[in-house]
């Protein structure tokens, strides 16, 4: 009994050392992965969406200086939006311009605006190493009017507010006032952020600190000063671009939609848009249907602008304006095809004049005439043209167009025309349209040869005169 006690003891006494020993490994790992996280490189931007009209949800907390309020409309409540639903995307600033793609992307972390945007740590290098404001943050929200900003200035506290929105802006201007802003340091940029929302305190739209700005001489001098130009300038800003959907591949009479949603923080601001196809104006809505007619192969530029309107139907062109375009390559899906056609006013089989005039059949509204631009008649031999001068026939009448012609070939009987067709491009058709003729009788009956024989010379009066004999 005593021995077996002894065993027990021992045994206790290992499984005690045992459970010892693996605390100390696991103690020892976890201190290492807790140092190992400690000492890695931060890859988060920090900040808050401070009280933006249309963005997130729910509720309004305790009322601060500058509330955290849950941005949520009825309509975007009823549907469903929640405060996942507000993007976050991080550009890169090239020359003051944003870069195609996002550098980062993120949503809120919840209905109190905080946000923590995940991204690289060579991102994150980048802009603490910095001595320039190069990337700027996007923040929109589930109503598309919804869009708000901010200039980088470093990686924690980055809050969004209507001031910083405001100031934003500058990017919407020409390119020296947009380098004003971006050759300051974050240190400046952050410091007048600070000061400028300090003098506005609250506001409730980009418009509202844009008028807190200009009716305060302060600030609105301090804003010259840094910039190099007035506070007022803000209010000509280009318009954002909220989406656009600009196709770049298309087929012959197939529908391309093209369209725009762009939005101004200025009330009185009224955009206006213009459509171009291959440099002429197409549409001044904000959306334009491209559909490519059956002779429209190869590509085509479509150019959009967007900006303050003239108080027409133009653009402004004085003032900060959009401009994008992009190339559409249409493919030839409808091959040249010539219209068939008849000798007007005489059976084919009956001919007896050389001279003839043909009947095209171009159809309504040219419909048989959409797949070509040229028509070119061969006379007994059906091998395809390949000389685009030899095309000199274009589509002038609608329903039957006449088109003189005349026969060249010699002698009489059978004779065959072949119409062929060429596009845009200078494809051919691939068939001819054909007309088997008949011409009967004299192949010169409606020709005239004359022909003189001379005789004797006769001299009268001091004058002498040749004959001679006249046959037509």
């Amino acid at each position: 009994m005593k021995k077996l006690f002894l065993n027990l003891k021992s045994l206790y006494f290992r499984f005690h050392l045992c459970v010892f020993f693996l605390a100390l490994f696991l103690l020892s790992s976890c201190g290492q992965s807790i140092l190992s996280i400690s000492l890695a490189p931060k890859k988060i931007i920090t900040g808050r969406v401070f009280s933006l009209n249309g963005l997130t949800a729910y509720e309004k907390p305790s009322s601060t200086s500058l509330q955290f309020l849950n941005i949520f409309t009825n309509s975007a409540h009823a549907s469903g939006c929640r405060f996942t639903d507000i993007k976050l995307k991080l550009y890169r600033l090239n020359s003051g311009v944003r870069s195609d793609l996002p550098e980062a992307e993120g949503t809120l972390l919840g209905p109190d605006g905080r946000y923590a945007l995940r991204t690289t740590a060579e991102l994150v290098a980048k802009i603490n190493e910095s001595s320039e404001t190069n990337y700027v943050l996007d923040v929109s929200g589930c109503e598309t009017s919804s869009n708000y900003s901010r200039q980088i200035t470093g990686i924690i506290n980055q809050d969004v507010t209507y001031t910083t929105s405001l100031i934003a802006n500058i990017l919407e201007l020409d390119s020296a006032k947009r380098a004003q802003l971006l050759k300051l340091s974050p240190t400046q940029l952050d410091n007048f952020y600070k000061r400028a929302i300090s003098l506005v305190g609250t506001s409730s739209s980009i418009s509202d600190a844009f008028q807190s700005f200009i009716s305060n001489p302060k600030l609105a001098n301090e804003f010259e000063v840094i910039f190099g130009f007035p506070v007022t300038e803000l209010q000509w800003s280009a318009p954002r671009v909220l989406s656009q959907a600009m196709p770049v591949e298309s087929e012959e009479k197939k529908n391309n939609v093209y369209s725009v949603t762009a939005s101004h923080w200025n009330p009185s601001y009224n955009i206006s848009y213009i459509w171009k196809l291959d440099g002429v104006v197409v549409s001044t809505n904000n959306n334009y249907t491209y559909i490519p007619t059956a002779n429209s192969q190869g590509k085509h530029t479509i150019s959009l602008y967007v900006g303050k309107s003239d108080g027409f139907v133009g653009i402004d062109i004085t003032k900060p304006f959009i401009s994008d375009s992009v190339t559409i390559n249409v493919a030839n899906t409808f091959l040249p095809t010539p219209p068939n056609f008849l000798i007007n006013g005489t059976e084919a089989s009956q001919l007896t004049l050389r001279t003839i005039d043909l009947a095209l059949d171009t159809g309504n509204s040219f419909v048989n005439c959409e797949t070509f631009s040229k028509l070119a008649i061969r006379e007994n031999t059906n091998s395809m043209p390949t000389d685009p001068a030899e095309f000199t026939i274009t589509c002038t009448d609608a329903g039957t167009q006449l088109v003189p012609y005349i026969l060249s070939s010699a002698g009489i009987g059978q004779k065959t025309l072949y119409l062929w067709a060429m596009d845009s491009a200078g494809n051919v058709s691939a068939l001819p349209a054909i007309l088997p003729i008949i011409l009967l009788g004299n192949p010169d009956a409606n020709t005239s040869t004359v022909t003189a024989t001379p005789f004797n010379n006769v001299t009268s009066d001091g004058g002498t005169y040749s004959f001679v004999t006249i046959t037509i």
